[in-house]
């Protein structure tokens, strides 16, 4: 009877303990390698979105000097709404901040910088830069 026993449990299919370890383990090296890896290419693609929203601001201000005929290089985000050269622009952050309405969108030929009243810059570079990771300072949390 026993070693009928010992046949039947010699039988058994399945993981012994050792091999549910090793593949929890790989598991978790996995994840430790994809967890920064995914937060890495959501703060890539954020600040893709700021760039973009930068360019956008920077061609409605653009948009708005040669429409006035005006030499001033700085102009508020709050006239460009007012003049529907753009439209209110939701930050990447998933509308936790915005930009503010006061913030001064100033233009030099090269250069734009988005600054808020307080003189704080979202934004200081150019946004067409070919290399804006070197070319551009961004500041998206005021």
């Amino acid at each position: 009877m026993v070693n009928k026993l010992r046949k039947i449990l010699r039988n058994e299919k399945g993981f012994t303990l050792v091999e549910l370890l090793a593949v929890i383990v790989i598991l978790g090296i996995i994840a430790a390698i994809a967890v920064p890896a995914i937060g890495n290419v959501i703060d890539d693609s954020k600040r893709k979105a700021h760039l973009s929203n930068a360019q956008m601001m920077l061609e409605a201000a653009r948009l708005y000097k040669v429409q006035v005929n005006t030499s001033a290089t700085q102009v508020t985000y709050q006239k460009l709404i007012d003049e529907d050269l753009i439209d209110d622009v939701t930050p990447p952050s998933g509308g936790e901040d915005s930009y503010n309405e006061t913030s001064s969108v100033v233009i030099f030929p090269n250069t734009v910088i988005l600054k808020n009243s307080g003189g704080y810059n979202y934004f200081s570079g150019n946004p067409k830069s070919a290399d804006p990771d070197n070319d551009v300072e961004l500041n998206p949390n005021p």
